[in-house]
């Protein structure tokens, strides 16, 4: 039937017809919405546990409360995956009814009061008055614009929190936070069947009303320029907003530095700041207590590192070479992470491989896969072969993140882009009560600082450079003892 009403309207008026729509569920009933939630639960999160005991639904007019209860463990990662908004979501597919939606844990009594002016209630009425300065505000004002590439720049650039949907072209301006550079191979572009290596950043952008998750993939323009993008850095973007894996993301076009209004503050980076947790929402949860370090390892052992290249690898017997003055005496402890995408705030850890350096000789490892709460997504086991079976049996992250803050006390952390690795983990980690407050090196940017005429300074070619081994790259271990040595050869060359 919409088929037959399209073509006719096309026939009429010749034009493009772009329609939405939505099932109107039977009289708002309880069965009707315990059944669309219910099914989500199970299809999406595999959550089997849920009952009509578990669902409390109460309606007036065009108004839905409902209530859920979830078992424990899932209520925490509810909070951690937004799953009320998802569930909000769904449920607007169906109805056009307003919905106020709860999820509580199952050791929780459900208590509902229908209350009409609760349900009615809008979301302003509650918010603080700066909050709602925030709501209302649709764009501001931006100066000192100055081009890194591009051109349709303005002077207005509209708030990040009034995004809504995709688009296909807006400005927005921000800070620059957790700024990560990656690779890609793209097929098209040789005759050879390997591919040319891309370049491409990730970043946050925020603005003080909001903040969204970015990638641009550079230009010609941009990559021959002396302009880059910064970690801190005040820019103004042109691009496209897109969904991605559920979430509006920023396909960023055209860069420019830019400076925001006097009075409009950038709210701080989501990280563990004077013993409060900062949430993916800048929401302060108060008095958390840090967890000390465990006294046992519990689920992950550390293992004894053995390889007959590096026994001799600072050796007088059989080898001159002195051990760089980094190395004396100090430990180190080089990991890496698989994870399921780029956007730690969505994303989940998949593995841990970590080395721990002692004098400059590889002594232990640790190594860990991580089941994720949500389904791995293709193309992530398409970069680091982790598949569903493959985890399907391992802890979960919450369960051995102690075991790795015990391998990592007294170490500096070492990891190549390490804000990359460091962002997920500190994201993560303090969601279950751990601070990783270590110092942090950086060997991608050592490695541009000491090894001078490279064009790229991916751990491959670094590998490469140095004649180091790099087998089964894109896992975590692999990468981590290639990193590790990729370490000890820049901490040499640090000494001449």
């Amino acid at each position: 039937e919409i088929s037959k009403l399209e073509n006719a309207i096309k026939s009429r008026l010749n034009l493009d017809i772009d329609y939405k729509f939505k099932y109107k569920v039977a009289d708002n009933s309880f069965d009707s919405f315990y059944a669309i939630i219910s099914k989500y639960l199970k299809e999406k999160y595999n959550y089997t546990n849920f009952n009509s005991e578990d669902f409390v639904f109460d309606s007036f007019q065009d108004n839905i409360s409902i209530k859920i209860k979830v078992d424990n463990d899932y209520y925490t990662k509810a909070e951690v995956f937004n799953l009320k908004d998802e569930l909000k979501s769904e449920i607007s597919k169906y109805s056009f009814s307003n919905i106020d939606l709860t999820i509580l844990p199952r050791d929780e009594n459900v208590i509902v009061e229908r209350n009409v002016n609760n349900i009615l209630q809008t979301r302003n009425t509650i918010l603080s008055k700066e909050e709602v300065y925030k709501e209302e505000k649709k764009t501001f004002k931006i100066s000192g614009l100055d081009i890194i590439v591009g051109k349709n720049f303005t002077d207005i650039a509209f708030c990040l929190n009034q995004i809504k949907g995709e688009t296909e072209f807006i400005q927005v301006a921000g800070v620059v936070k957790f700024l990560n550079e990656r690779t890609f191979t793209k097929k098209s572009e040789t005759n050879d069947g390997e591919g040319v290596e891309k370049v491409f950043y990730t970043f946050e952008l925020v603005d003080g009303f909001g903040k969204i998750h970015a990638s641009y993939f550079p230009t010609k323009a941009y990559l021959e320029g002396e302009k880059k993008l910064e970690d801190g850095q005040v820019v103004t973007i042109c691009g496209k907003i897109e969904l991605y894996r559920e979430n509006l993301s920023l396909k960023v076009k055209e860069i420019a530095y830019c400076c925001l209004p006097e009075h409009q503050v950038v709210e701080k980076q989501d990280r563990v700041i004077e013993e409060k947790v900062i949430d993916s929402k800048h929401t302060e949860i108060e008095n958390v207590v840090f967890k000390p370090e465990p006294e046992n390892y519990s689920i992950v052992f550390p293992e004894d590192y053995k390889e007959l290249d590096q026994m001799d690898m600072f050796s007088m017997v059989s080898s001159p070479k002195k051990l760089p003055s980094r190395l004396v005496g100090k430990d180190y402890v080089v990991f890496d992470l698989e994870t399921t995408g780029l956007d730690y705030t969505n994303c989940e850890i998949l593995e841990i491989g970590a080395v721990k350096i002692r004098n400059g000789k590889i002594i232990e490892t640790f190594q860990t896969l991580c089941k994720p709460f949500r389904p791995i997504p293709s193309d992530a086991t398409d970069v680091n072969g982790i598949t569903d079976e493959m985890v399907k049996d391992a802890p979960k992250f919450e369960e051995i993140v102690g075991d790795f803050y015990k391998f990592t006390r007294g170490s500096t952390l070492v990891a190549h882009n390490a804000n990359f690795d460091t962002t997920f983990l500190d994201y993560h980690a303090v969601k279950y009560g751990y601070k990783f407050d270590n110092m942090v090196l950086d060997t991608l940017e050592m490695s541009r600082r000491l090894v001078k005429g490279l064009k790229k300074y991916k751990l491959g070619v670094l590998a490469e450079y140095f004649n180091i081994s790099l087998v089964n790259a894109h896992r975590a271990l692999f990468d981590t003892i290639a990193t590790a040595k990729v370490f000890i050869e820049l901490c040499r060359l640090e000494d001449r």
